[in-house]
């Protein structure tokens, strides 16, 4: 009988010891990041679930607060199927956490944007068990974890991400120059036309081009451009050659002259010896 009461007694204080354990070893932590931040900067809260008892957890529920200025974004429960948080709420829903390793460590990443009724301010964020039992007896532990400590998050009073900046600017300019060129060319072309135009013949019949020409060649007496008159009238007025040769005596003239000469001279020479018989 003595040794069914130590037996039992024994039990008793081992469950004790063991939940004890269960106490001092499991909990929770939040955690703001980065603990300062200005008006429109993105901060992340991190709530982490430790189970490093002897026993499962089932159900576990814990609910993540924080002060006004935090504006909801989104969130994620790296590595794990489960995927279930209310924002407007805050509450998470773990579900099961093991007491072995697969399952004795559970982490929720919540990410926030800093609105401008923070500036100023320090924010708060922290987390506790809503609901947690011990999956074997259904033995509701809840109240033997603190909730997380308090972490906090500075808020500048000065917006650092917003600027204004207003600039003109005017600005004239005035410039002279001055230049002169020269250039020298050649070419030649072909060109029919048709079109009224000023006649290069004067009054007496003499080529206005062949005259201007002559003149400015008037240095090379052999230039061929001595000999050129201009188009009249339109088109392409190309000027045209004229050749001009030299007026000849026509040699049949004086062969016919000495000709008669000669017959002259015999007929006078036969009447004179006629005349002398």
């Amino acid at each position: 009988m003595k040794l069914k009461k130590f037996s039992i007694a024994l039990l008793g204080l081992i469950l004790l010891l063991s939940l004890i354990g269960s106490a001092s070893a499991a909990g929770l932590t939040a955690e703001l990041d980065p603990r300062t931040a200005q008006v429109g900067d993105t901060v992340t809260l991190t709530v982490t679930a430790n189970n490093d008892g002897l026993y499962d957890w089932y159900p576990v529920i814990i609910r993540v607060t924080h002060s006004s200025g935090l504006e909801f974004q989104s969130f994620i429960v790296p590595d794990k199927t489960l995927q279930n948080y209310d924002e407007s709420t805050g509450i998470w829903n773990v579900n099961r956490m093991r007491h072995e390793e697969r399952g004795l460590l559970k982490t929720l990443v919540i990410t926030y944007k800093v609105m401008p009724s923070a500036a100023g301010k320090t924010l708060t964020a922290s987390a506790r068990f809503k609901t947690l039992q011990i999956e074997a007896t259904g033995d509701d532990i809840t109240n033997n974890y603190p909730a997380a400590r308090t972490d906090s998050l500075t808020v500048s009073s000065s917006n650092g991400n917003t600027g204004h900046g207003n600039g003109t600017g005017n600005g004239t300019g005035t410039g002279n120059g001055s230049g002169t060129g020269n250039g020298n060319g050649t070419g030649s072309g072909n060109g029919n036309g048709n079109g009224n135009g000023n006649s290069l013949i004067d009054a007496s019949g003499n080529s206005k081009l062949a005259s201007a020409i002559g003149n400015m060649t008037s240095s090379n007496k052999n230039s061929p451009l001595k000999n050129l008159q201009g188009g009249g009238g339109g088109g392409s007025g190309k000027a045209y050659e004229v050749t001009t040769t030299p007026q000849k005596t026509n040699p049949d003239y004086l062969y016919i002259l000495v000709a008669l000469l000669l017959i002259g001279l015999i007929l006078a020479g036969y009447f004179y010896g006629v005349r002398r018989e």
